[in-house]
């Protein structure tokens, strides 16, 4: 992948690959939020279930502990090169299979009714088209089928039940202004995406319920990091390859190379700040539960 391209998850590095592995050997971000998942759908050992987008098989894993060699586990992935890591992860298992695709032509690529979808960390990368998402799912899915998937946008303030989580964010986004103003820029501009997707899960429920899903359950989650270990998380696996910087409109069309140092100077200052005003908080993200009527 060259470094001056857009960020594509189809054409990911070698380097990308290893990266996104190391992340989650040294904070287990995937693999904890995966179980959640997994406990929130309530999976059976018999049922057949989709891991959409599933990378390189981490959150597959944790389905194949629930259902074993009884049930049916497809991963789906854009990423061929992800997918080769999953392939490896359960060579000799008959009962898993790796399509690469996306979730936007789901019902093209699965032949038959599943019992649960399930997308861990993937919700960013379908904001551009909820409705066809959601209709693609409610597709394949059996009747009275579950689709669980999280809302991680790591730097983006939470409201849930009248209480707002995730406020270190606003600081990245006043470090990220004055620095892009030292810069000669106008400031960070404006989030990428209509946040009301992001911040509050009242939007999403009635995109979900527009597709046909019940609504069921939205929990709070804690990821396993601090706040400084999340800007180290995302720099390594997002920033540094081109992706993850939604909250500023400005620094998503700055050319790479440029970009990249500020960002490091913008990560940098903000850890300044999170240690200067003591910032604790573990960051939140949202677990979803929505059954096809």
């Amino acid at each position: 992948m060259s470094m001056s391209k857009k960020f594509e998850f189809k054409e990911v590095s070698p380097e990308y690959v290893s990266d996104y592995e190391n992340l989650e050997r040294k904070y287990r971000v995937y693999s904890t939020s995966a179980r959640r998942l997994v406990e929130l759908a309530n999976i059976q050992e018999t049922d057949v279930v989709i891991d959409l987008g599933c990378g390189t098989g981490i959150s597959s894993q944790e389905i194949y502990q629930r259902i074993g060699s009884k049930g049916k586990l497809i991963g789906i992935d854009i990423s061929p090169r992800m997918l080769d890591v999953a392939k490896r992860k359960f060579r000799g298992k008959d009962n898993v299979r790796f399509i690469v695709g996306d979730g936007y032509h789901l019902s093209d690529l699965v032949d038959e009714k599943v019992d649960v979808v399930l997308s861990n960390f993937t919700f960013y990368y379908f904001l551009s088209d909820l409705n066809s998402l959601f209709g693609q799912v409610y597709d394949v899915l059996k009747s009275n089928g579950r689709y669980v998937f999280n809302i991680t946008s790591y730097f983006t303030p939470l409201n849930f039940e009248g209480k707002e989580y995730n406020k270190f964010g606003y600081i990245l986004w006043n470090e990220a202004d004055k620095v892009l103003k030292e810069h000669g820029y106008k400031g960070r501009g404006e989030y990428v995406f209509d946040l009301s997707l992001l911040d509050n899960c009242d939007r999403v429920k009635e995109i979900l319920e527009k597709s046909g899903f019940s609504f069921v359950e939205c929990k709070l989650s804690e990821l396993p990091i601090t706040p400084e270990q999340t800007l180290d998380f995302t720099y390594e696996g997002f920033f540094k390859y081109g992706s993850g910087t939604s909250f500023s409109s400005t620094l998503r069309d700055i050319p790479f190379e440029e970009r990249i140092e500020i960002i490091k100077e913008i990560i940098k200052r903000t850890k300044q700040r999170f240690k200067k005003e003591g910032i604790q908080e573990t960051p939140k993200v949202f677990d979803i539960l929505a059954v096809k009527s």
